[in-house]
């Protein structure tokens, strides 16, 4: 990653390979293009699940003092312990290099941490000893204690070839975070007579890492999950059994009695609050009270239109941000343009202006797919906002842009949505590119006029006559003066792109967790959610209890949403050509109408 302005950075590498308890080294190169001394401080934002903490980030130096024109590095050390359990996948962080001096001296890229799998898995029967007769039933406890989905294939055996196995299920996705108990009937001929038989049996899990799923190479598994047990069998009669029951028949009459007799004992109810995680209305509950649900089920489904527009508006956002940053160049060519014409000088020489016309020519057409893209984002925005109305504006069927008076007027009374406000942001910045194109055009006519007063002159031009290499040099030196506020407006340019591509990409994933889904297998114990009813991100959806009735703690399921939940068709471009491109794409895919 480079950023190239009066501040420059360039992050090495563009991927970092964590492995969780391993440190991993970031270098920032910080070279300092502005005419003061100033000290630099580099920090990493996000991922959007699971963020980074700041105690596992270390920088050397601290800070980086540095004068004028003159560079160094501050290396970023990152240690994630292994107990953190950080989510295996692809995650986009941001790396913030700012002034100490001047906070709003900042720039922000972005880079890929990829987060190595660690799969690991507890396994343990429940209980690990049985007693019975011709069959026995226990449950295999299987918990993700690593950080990605595995997929499990169970066998068993044991050493005597005595006993046949039925598992409930052979094989079991067990994604993060989750746990199940899979039953298992053990079967076997019974002694005639004797001593119980003791049967030694072990039961395996063949592991595949699902870590190719969140972008990142799976582990291969050297050997299978293991967990041994006995089966105590006891033989149809054993020896001296009559003459134990007739000593142990009042006693077994005692026990019996207390046993029927003592005050039932409640088994403990072990519940918890589920939550989805974002703000919206609830479109549709899956999940009633008393129902059994098993993982990854969906319980509850929020309605996208908020989060759509959400996305929409981060989507307009970073368009925005990408076209501004687009148009400085522009912009600066504009205004050296005009230092060159009268009356700065009598009379530009042919050659001079019509290599200035060839360049504004090239300006005029950039801003041109400048303006395009600005008119793209703005329809994109007002039909999002149309369609989000139970009453559309009277433009919306056949809308005018720029927006007309009245239905801006209308959008402003609306300033409490995020819609209008949207719309009202897209259609500033397509006027503003609009002013820009027609500036450009301007410019042009008047060079182009300068041209034709120069054509008859051309050969009789006084030997005194301005060269082009001396007005390239004026332009040089006007530059040079406006160079450190271009190379600042630049930096805040990149700064708001990168800002706006994190939060854009944040908001995809919003739409992900609209989606709740049961992180484990629950019972329902109560639903706090109707159709139509509006959520904050805090608010209890769902009361449940775990179906094993074991200790349920802090839900750390809903980190991710689920794959199958994310918008496949949703991107965040951080270039122009991203969004001419995508731009391109839709328009083939859905013709005009």
């Amino acid at each position: 990653m480079t950023i190239t302005t009066s501040l420059q950075v360039h992050v090495q590498p563009e991927r970092v390979e964590l492995r969780l308890g391993e440190p991993v080294a970031i270098e920032v190169q910080i070279f300092n293009g502005s005419p003061i001394v100033d000290e630099f401080a580099v920090e990493l934002l996000g991922p959007t699940f699971d963020p980074l903490e700041a105690d596992w980030v270390r920088a050397t130096p601290a800070t980086l003092p540095l004068f004028p024109d003159a560079s160094g590095s501050i290396v970023l050390t990152l240690l994630a312990p292994a107990g953190s359990r950080m989510a295996a996948g692809a995650h986009h962080i941001g790396v913030r290099v700012s002034s100490t001096t001047a906070r709003q001296q900042a720039v922000v890229g972005e880079i890929t941490l990829a987060v190595a799998s660690q799969p690991a898995l507890f396994m343990h029967l429940e209980p690990e000893s049985v007693t019975g007769g011709r069959t026995a039933a226990l449950q295999v406890q299987v918990r993700n204690i690593g950080n990605s989905p595995l997929h499990l294939a169970f066998g068993a055996d044991d050493p005597a070839n005595a006993l046949t196995f039925r598992f409930g299920q052979r094989e079991l996705e067990l994604p993060l975070d989750s746990e199940q108990f899979i039953p298992l009937e053990l079967a076997g001929r019974r002694p005639l007579i004797g001593r119980t038989a003791q049967r030694v049996f072990s039961v395996a899990a063949t592991i595949t890492d699902r870590a190719a799923e969140l972008g990142v190479e799976p582990v291969a598994f050297g050997d299978a999950g293991r967990a041994n047990g006995m089966f105590n069998q006891r033989p149809w009669l054993s020896s001296g059994v009559l003459t134990a029951f007739a000593v142990l028949l009042p006693v077994l009459a005692i026990l019996i009695a207390a046993f029927i007799l003592r005050p039932p004992v409640e088994a403990p109810v072990i519940v918890g609050d589920l939550t989805v995680g974002v703000d919206g209305e609830v479109q549709e509950v899956f999940a009633r009270e008393g129902a059994t649900v098993l993982t990854d089920a969906p319980l509850a489904k929020l309605d996208e239109t908020v989060a759509r527009l959400e996305l929409n508006a981060r989507q307009v956002t970073l368009r925005e941000a990408v076209i501004a940053r687009e148009a400085l160049a522009t912009e600066q060519l504009i205004a050296q343009a005009r230092g060159t014409l009268p009356p700065a000088v009598d009379q530009p020489p042919a050659a001079f202006l019509e290599a200035l016309d060839a360049k504004l020519e090239s300006a005029q057409l950039d801003a041109l797919d400048l303006s395009r893209s600005a008119l793209t984002g703005l329809i994109d925005a007002f039909s999002a906002y149309c369609a989000s109305l139970d009453a559309p504006l009277p433009e919306c069927p056949n809308p005018n842009y720029p927006l007309t008076a009245d239905t801006v007027a209308a959008l402003q009374q609306d300033v409490s949505s995020l819609g209008a406000r949207v719309v009202l942001d897209a259609n500033a910045k397509y006027a503003a590119v609009t002013v820009t194109l027609q500036n450009l055009q301007g410019l042009r006519s008047d060079v182009q006029a300068q041209i034709e007063a120069a054509a008859g002159a051309t050969e009789a031009a006084p030997a005194e006559t301005v060269s082009p290499e001396a007005l390239q040099a004026a332009l040089d030196q006007e530059a040079a003066v406006q160079a450190e506020q271009a190379a600042t407006d630049l930096a805040k340019a990149d700064q708001a792109v990168s800002e706006a591509a994190l939060a854009c990409e944040n908001a995809i994933t919003a739409i992900g967790l609209t989606t709740l889904r049961a992180p484990f297998d629950v019972l329902i114990t109560a639903s706090l959610i109707t159709r139509g009813v509006e959520l904050k991100a805090a608010d209890v959806a769902f009361q449940v209890e775990r179906t094993d009735g074991r200790a349920f703690g802090v839900l750390p399921a809903q980190r991710q949403p689920a794959a199958s939940d994310i918008p496949e068709n949703e991107s965040c471009p951080t270039t122009f050509a991203a969004w001419q491109a995508q731009d391109q794409a839709a328009a083939t895919a859905t013709p005009a109408k």
